[in-house]
């Protein structure tokens, strides 16, 4: 912290700009799962299943 109080205004904001990550457990966890939910391919719901937003889209030449 000293050390970057020595520096130049424009270096001082840099280093108060930065991105920071203080590593918590839970927090981890949470962006693990997160990570795996959105590479999980989306899938059609089965009929009768509860839904929101418009009708289900179905292939019309099936």
């Amino acid at each position: 912290m000293r050390s970057q109080a020595q520096l130049d205004d424009a270096a001082r904001i840099h280093c108060l700009l930065r991105d920071r990550w203080i590593d918590y457990p839970r927090a981890t966890q949470a962006l693990e799962q997160l990570e795996r939910l959105f590479a999980t391919p989306r899938r059609e719901r089965i009929d009768g299943a509860p839904r929101r937003g418009g009708p289900p889209k179905r292939n019309r030449f099936a």
